[in-house]
């Protein structure tokens, strides 16, 4: 019986290292989830690129947004309950792609 813990003390995986907050550094006075532990052991590069993308994403949203809205006023063509709902959602989708574009600084 001995002999078998000793093997599992001595064999951790990498999963082990990576869940483990003290390895890190990270002092916790109640345990990280799992999951948590796993993202503050994620490389920076990844946070990098993701940032990247997300703003890219949100600069692209952001434009098509104020395109629409810049062509639904230039018309003036409001009349139209599809008109009016289109420009709201317009409006609606470039304020969440300017937040998610200002969010990751």
């Amino acid at each position: 019986m001995e002999e078998e813990d000793d093997y599992f003390a001595s064999n951790t995986t990498a999963t082990d290292d990576v869940l483990d907050a003290d390895a890190m550094g990270v002092s916790t006075d109640p345990p990280l989830h799992p999951f948590v532990a796993w993202i503050l052991a994620m490389p920076s590069e990844l946070f990098r690129n993701q940032v990247i993308i997300v703003k890219v994403i949100a600069f692209l949203s952001a434009m098509g947004s104020a395109y629409i809205i810049y062509s639904m006023m230039r018309r003036k063509q409001l009349d139209r309950t599809f008109n009016r709902l289109l420009l709201a959602l317009s409006v609606s989708d470039f304020v969440s792609s300017l937040t998610f574009f200002v969010g990751s600084w």
